[in-house]
């Protein structure tokens, strides 16, 4: 750390006043100085510098690109807490950044230079006395949210891996493993406990606070500083599943892939296939999924036979399932990833998305000296999981059932971000045009953006669309005094 920044943070946290502005060289701003020193003067809060194990982990990301030394840290546990850093934000005019469990791959959207607030301490999960909803702390991991309901045969629309945070998909998207059968995780929120920027602690709903309710699902960060959410339940039982991953000749992964794809979907059922490569060489990974304990004959039958294949599909119960799925992240794992909106998976296109894996571990090789894998993501979704939307902020409906091709590029040396995070967006705007020149998608303006799967330069007019307009005003009336233009994400 900079000499600078240590003494900062020393005065800071021995509570010191009196800083000067001229202390806010090396990048800390001066407000963020006043924000911590009011943080560090306060008893009651749980609040962290540089050095102590609360920092480590309130900064922490999945994606060490995603993280920053923030100059303090603050894990609020309670609205009111959360209403006394809004005050502090308003006072001082800090940067800040909220985070609920560090899944975002983005770089200052959760993470800040100044005023890092972990959500962490909300972590209640309470499923309501006649089972039809469960209502969820922002800092709770959604293998905690299914351990807890699957004793009572529920599940909620959440996330795919255990570890990943119900704050970052509940509010964005939010794509399950139970999609295909009952949507996104945002057309099924039923209530939201947020603090607005005024400091006022609501509750909102379809029938209390309606435009703030329809805002929160796809408007992340937008509006407010959700503390806890309330989710539909859904009945699951034994399901089936399991991943198996493809070594050598991938052409019969393919074909397989193309066969599924081209087949009325069931909507009990979930696949992905993943191209992987390092170094020119690829396998495959098939994760596949059906909320029953026996998939239809012929489902995954042509995948279930591939050759060279090794792992484990199986009856089990869904937390077991999920839980099986978790792959663990290095400590210097460096990982981002983007979008690019697909209608169908033909043949021409699941082989472009292939080869272009292959040549981008190439290309990762050749441009950084840490680069370690790259890969692509093929989930062949079907148009039922698009009809559940109530007009969310984030546009998706029936007619527009466009799957979201995902790839990741992984490192582990901080000097090949900046080469690394252009060669991801260069890598899928290859296959949006590969898409585009097939008939399988359209240019910008015309197709949208899950906004946690896309990269930060993407515009927010990429992702709302015509939504911006109504979304815009209702920030103004929410935040007329900009504190939410003081934190990271895709600002409306």
């Amino acid at each position: 750390m900079p000499f600078l920044r240590k003494i900062v943070v020393a005065v800071v946290a021995s509570l010191l006043s009196g800083i000067s502005g001229s202390l806010a060289a090396d990048g800390i701003p001066s407000s963020a100085i006043a924000a911590c020193t009011k943080l560090s003067q306060d008893p009651n809060f749980a609040h962290a510098f540089t050095g102590s194990p609360q920092y480590d982990h309130d900064i922490s990301h999945w994606s060490n690109a995603s993280s920053l030394p923030s100059l303090c840290t603050m894990e609020p546990s309670s609205p009111q807490q959360v209403q006394k850093l809004f005050s502090i934000i308003n006072d001082t005019r800090s940067p800040w950044a909220v985070k609920g469990l560090g899944h975002c791959n983005n770089n200052n959207m959760s993470a800040t230079y100044g005023l890092q607030i972990d959500m962490s301490r909300f972590s209640q999960i309470s499923l309501s006395q006649d089972k039809q909803s469960v209502k969820v702390g922002m800092g709770v991991a959604w293998g905690q949210v299914y351990q807890v309901l699957g004793p009572h045969n529920l599940t909620a629309v959440g996330g795919r891996s255990p570890t990943v945070g119900v704050a970052g998909l509940s509010l964005s998207s939010g794509y399950s493993w139970v999609t295909n059968e009952y949507g996104f995780a945002i057309d099924n929120t039923l209530a939201a406990d947020i603090v607005l920027p005024n400091g006022t602690f609501t509750t909102v709903s379809e029938s209390h606070g309606g435009d703030i309710f329809r805002a929160l699902q796809g408007g992340l960060n937008n509006f407010g500083i959700v503390t806890s959410i309330t989710l539909k339940t859904h009945p699951i039982g034994q399901v089936w599943g399991g991943s198996l991953t493809i070594s050598g000749d991938l052409k019969a992964l393919v074909d397989a892939t193309v066969e599924y794809s081209a087949k009325p979907s069931n909507p009990k059922a979930t696949l992905a296939v993943e191209f992987l490569a390092k170094n020119g060489t690829a396998t495959g990974l098939i994760i596949m999924f059906y909320d029953g304990a026996h998939p239809p004959p012929g489902l995954f039958d042509a995948f279930v036979k591939l050759p060279n294949s090794t792992g484990e599909v199986k009856t089990q119960s869904f937390f077991e399932f999920v839980q099986a799925g978790e792959v663990a992240a290095s400590p210097t794992n460096r990982a981002t990833w983007y979008s690019a909106p697909v209608l169908k998976w033909t043949r021409d296109m699941v082989e472009y998305v292939h080869q272009q894996v292959i040549e981008y571990s190439v290309k990762l090789a050749k441009q950084s000296k840490s680069g370690t894998l790259v890969s692509g993501n093929i989930e062949p979704f079907g148009p039922q999981a698009y009809g559940f939307s109530r007009g969310s902020a984030w546009p998706h409906d029936v007619d527009h059932p466009y799957n979201t091709f995902n790839g990741l590029m992984m490192w582990s040396d901080p000097s090949d971000d900046k080469a690394l995070f252009p060669l991801n967006v260069e890598y899928h705007t290859k296959v949006w045009n590969k898409a585009i020149s097939l008939g399988l998608s359209k240019p910008k303006g015309q197709v949208f953006f899950p906004p946690n799967y896309s990269q930060n330069i993407t515009p927010v007019e990429q992702i709302y669309g015509a939504n911006l307009g109504w979304l815009r005003k209702l920030k103004q009336q929410v935040d007329p005094w900009g504190l939410i233009s003081l934190t990271g994400g895709f600002k409306i």
